[in-house]
Formats: C-alpha cells, sequence, structure tokens
C-alpha cells in the first residue's frame, strides 16, 4: 500500500537525505567473531580472518520508503504505517539489486548489475549503486574499532531492537551514529548484502565478494525484533533471494569494489 503522505514520485530523484554517501576509507580489519567473551557467538562468525576492503561511498541509512516510493513509484512496506521516513522493507534481494539499477538510472550513474531473470552480473568497476559486500557492510558496522554494535555506544541509544520497538521499525537516522556518521546498522532491518552465504576461512582475504553460487543470499545487522545477541556487527543470518520478510531493508552503497 502506498503511504498518501509520501510526496508524489519524481522522475529525478534528490541524492540526500535519503541517499546521501559518506566516504569511509579504505582499511584492514578482524572479521567475525572478535569477543567472544561478551556474547557468545554462532558457529558462521568463525573462524575470525583478516580482510582488507577499499572506500566505500555508503548511505548513511536505510533506504527509506520515500526514496523507494520516489524511485520505483511503488511503497511494498508492510509497515507503511511508520512512515515515509522508516525503513522500506518486505523486499527480495532482488528487488534490492533492481532498485540499486534504478536509482543509479535516476542520478546518471552507470547501472552496477545486469539483471536477466534471476541472473544478476555485477560489474565491479561499476560506479553506481549496488548492495555493498558482505565485508564492506562489517567494515561500515566497525567503524575504526572493535564493537559489539556500531557506533560502540549503548546498545539503546545505537540501535532499535526488541528492548526499545519490538513492534516494528522506526525512522531513519534518529539513533546514534558510528565515527563515520552512519545510523542503524544495527537494528531497525535486516539489511541484504551481495554475498551468497558461505563458511568463512582463516586465510586474509582483499575485497572479497563471498562464494560463486547458492541458495541464500547475506543479512546483516539484526532487526526491531531480534535481541541484543543478534543484532552484534559480527552475526550473520541468510534467507534465499527470492523471499521478502518484514523485518528485512537495504542500505546502498555506490563506486567501484577495491578503490584504494
Amino acid at each position: 500500500a502506498v503511504d498518501a503522505t509520501c510526496p508524489e514520485p519524481d522522475e529525478t530523484p534528490e541524492i540526500g537525505p535519503w541517499a546521501d554517501a559518506f566516504s569511509i576509507p579504505a582499511t584492514t580489519f578482524e572479521m567475525g567473531c572478535t569477543r567472544p567473551d561478551d556474547l557468545p557467538c554462532y558457529p558462521n562468525e568463525f573462524p575470525v580472518h583478516e580482510v582488507s576492503v577499499g572506500r566505500i561511498h555508503a548511505m548513511s541509512v536505510e533506504v527509506s520508503q520515500e526514496l523507494w516510493l520516489a524511485v520505483t513509484g511503488e511503497n511494498p512496506a508492510t509497515h507503511a504505517d511508520c512512515g515515509c521516513s522508516c525503513p522500506v522493507e518486505t523486499v527480495t534481494w532482488f528487488d534490492a539489486v533492481a532498485f540499486a539499477n534504478q536509482l543509479s538510472d535516476a542520478q546518471g550513474l552507470a547501472q552496477a548489475y545486469e539483471i536477466d531473470g534471476i541472473s544478476v552480473d555485477w560489474d565491479t568497476s561499476s560506479s553506481g549503486w549496488r548492495l555493498p559486500t558482505e565485508a564492506e557492510w562489517e567494515r561500515l558496522a566497525r567503524g575504526e574499532g572493535d564493537p559489539l554494535v556500531a557506533g560502540d555506544v549503548d546498545v539503546t541509544t545505537a540501535a532499535w531492537y526488541r528492548e526499545n520497538s519490538p513492534s516494528g521499525p522506526r525512522p531513519v537516522g534518529q539513533k546514534e551514529p558510528t565515527i563515520h556518521g552512519l545510523h542503524d546498522l544495527n537494528g531497525n532491518v535486516w539489511e541484504w548484502v551481495w554475498d551468497w552465504a558461505g563458511p568463512y576461512t582463516d586465510e586474509a582475504q582483499t575485497d572479497p565478494t563471498g562464494p560463486t553460487s547458492g541458495t541464500t543470499r547475506v543479512l546483516r545487522g539484526g532487526s526491531y525484533i531480534d535481541d541484543y545477541r543478534l543484532i552484534r556487527v559480527s552475526v550473520r543470518r541468510e534467507l534465499p533471494p527470492s523471499r521478502a520478510i518484514e523485518t528485512v531493508g537495504v542500505r546502498l552503497v555506490r563506486g567501484p569494489l577495491g578503490d584504494r
């Protein structure tokens, strides 16, 4: 259902404030369960391994219902009554990559994806909007430290989760940001990433993009319905790419992979 309070779709959606791209510098970090003594980790968060990623231009917030509506003319959100500034959710992985291409078109950027039915090829040199890789997402959430939740602050000030918003998502950008100015990386809604789900290895990696095939794509960040353990920066969940559920949304990044 389209929320009547949202602005009429615009042929050229504005970049801000819902599609600000903050530049996060290239870095090397330890990926996976780096703090097992603080909260129990899940088996798929091991082994911890060294990852290097390039510069990332990331949306400061999750894609809002307003931006999705402006770009696509539709609002698929189950929680449409939450309002235009709430995150879009109930979108599939395929919806997310198609939306990324549409936003690139609207802003005159090269499309990152070639989509043919359920076949999606990513041009990793493209300047356009795209899903972050799983490694890029964890880098965004970790900032410059080793936090349990993004921002390395008290969880209640950093995230909407089961303890403070169990009935649904909240407007994006209200919680404390990371050191790089990014909001809601933990809680509110899960975020699709590029990668097929697969086990970690212990070898160091540079700009990993995940397995070459699979049956489920990775989700990161946790949602409003999840407890503290499930919204940690290293938690990995997965879902078939054709599934859309009300706790899953998207945040996009733009630009080439491994930009240094």
